[in-house]
């Protein structure tokens, strides 16, 4: 089993000492920190790559509201996974869509080719 965090470190939110939580309990753990107000094509690179490394295994992907994990997941299963834009949309997208920041809509209509995947 694996954990992604995408949230900050400095977030209120975050869990001190994550890391070494997660990898006592024989789990392996990836950070990924994702500023809120600038998501970037590179760190959606590395999860898109973690997620490959770890294809088979379980995996939770967390962050503050989930709503960098939608707009990542929606990317790995529309792009990886090949699903269908219905299914890889989150209901958590569609909540946050009317409060979303133009940084994260640019983010979420990023093609493979702009990801280079």
């Amino acid at each position: 089993m694996a954990v992604i965090n995408l949230a900050m470190a400095d977030s209120s939110h975050a869990m001190r000492d994550e890391a070494a939580i997660v990898t006592g309990l024989g789990m392996c753990y990836y950070h990924i920190p994702v500023p809120f107000d600038a998501p970037n094509v590179d760190q959606l690179r590395e999860f898109m790559a973690v997620m490959r490394s770890l294809e088979g295994k379980k995996i939770w992907v967390h962050c503050v509201r989930n709503w960098r994990v939608s707009a990542f997941m929606y990317h790995y299963l529309r792009h990886e996974k090949g699903v269908s834009l219905a299914a890889a949309c989150s209901p958590m997208i569609d909540e946050w869509l009317p409060l979303m920041s133009d940084a994260w809509k640019v983010f979420l209509v990023m093609t493979p080719d702009d990801i280079d995947i």
